[in-house]
């Protein structure tokens, strides 16, 4: 869509028009994404990469793009990896904790390694000022972190919210465990009971039910303590938060969930983006023949991919008109950063950090 609109909008006034090259992998791959980037710079010439999404998978795209000079715009850049490629995402993780103890600005914040990368959406390494705003605001100090070691996300938001919390000297608690393994939460719950009345849960979806379900048993969901949980996008990919189940615990899952905060991101809400969902839903089945399932959300992602687009596609333009070389990877992105504009999914503005 992204493409056909700039291609009619800026690039036919220069006699130009872009083409699509694609290429996918299974799963957040760190080993495979650099060869299928390879293939596109040698093989396919390309002049900017789209993606990839997972922040395993584009940081090292992002270094490849950088020795290439090639412009790369990613909609995301902190999407966890499969958990086959958990010791990709264990060994960045510690590179995060190790050089950036007092940075919450995220692993591709140094320009000087990806000065050629934009990324159009959110950091997660923002969650902890979200969440030291929260505790601000409620007078709360002292904070419980239960984290699921099994799910990837859940790691990788655990850890970034353990550091934030250590250097604020708010984590009174801090206990891990294996969501995969038939645990009673009912122990995790008294022994952070000890130590805080706030409990953060940065586990998967089906946990935080099972955790609810079992605070609510001990009596801790009637005011007296309070529990916080991250869903950033809503969908079974990213797993079901909701107390809704079909089981005959809906009705005490539902009065627990009573005690949870969910911080969860923004999703845009103006005519101008629900157009957008629209033809997105439309072209899906026209283009790929699948069917967004009734309900589902086109969520903030998307538009982000949809607007990184055309911001690359006005910074070309520019390079253009002013008889610049569109293969200049470093100026293209110059004129991307420090830079407002109104996109699909609201006004942005490209920070340059």
């Amino acid at each position: 869509m992204a493409l056909e609109e700039i291609n009619d909008k800026y690039m036919a006034q220069h006699r130009i028009r872009l083409t699509k090259v694609q290429r996918s992998y299974p799963s957040c791959s760190g080993s495979l994404a650099p060869g299928l980037a390879a293939d596109m710079h040698f093989i396919s010439d390309v002049i900017a990469f789209v993606g990839p999404a997972c922040l395993f998978a584009l940081e090292p795209v992002a270094r490849l793009a950088a020795y290439w000079n090639t412009p790369i715009i990613t909609g995301m850049g902190d999407q966890p990896p499969s958990e086959g490629e958990i010791s990709v995402a264990s060994r960045l993780l510690r590179r995060y904790n190790m050089k950036n103890r007092s940075n919450t600005a995220g692993i591709l914040n140094d320009k000087s390694k990806y000065p050629t990368l934009t990324r159009m959406s959110y950091c997660q390494c923002r969650l902890t000022k979200v969440f030291a705003s929260i505790f601000k605001q409620f007078s709360w100090k002292h904070i419980a972190l239960i984290l699921d070691r099994s799910d990837v996300f859940s790691l990788t938001v655990g850890k970034i919210l353990e550091q934030g919390l250590k250097k604020g000297g708010m984590l009174a608690f801090e206990k891990e465990l294996d969501g995969n393994e038939d645990e009673s939460f009912d122990n995790y719950l008294r022994d952070a009971s000890m130590y805080a009345r706030v409990v953060v849960l940065c586990v998967r979806g089906s946990l935080v039910r099972k955790f609810m379900l079992a605070a609510h048993a001990l009596g801790m969901t009637r005011g007296d303590w309070t529990f916080l949980d991250v869903e950033i996008f809503q969908g079974s990919y990213w797993g079901e938060h909701d107390w809704k189940a079909g089981d005959l615990d809906d009705g005490l899952a539902r009065k627990a969930y009573e005690a949870l905060l969910r911080v969860s991101l923004l999703q845009p809400t103006s005519d101008k983006f629900q157009d957008f969902a629209d033809k997105v839903k439309q072209r899906s089945v026209e283009d790929y023949n699948y069917t967004i399932s009734e309900g589902e959300e086109i969520n903030f992602v998307i538009g982000a991919f949809y607007d990184g687009v055309f911001l690359l596609a006005m910074a070309l333009n520019e390079t253009l008109w002013e008889g610049g070389d569109i293969r200049d990877g470093r100026g293209i992105t110059a004129r991307m950063w420090a830079r407002e504009f109104s996109g699909i999914t609201g006004v942005l503005y490209i920070l340059l950090l």
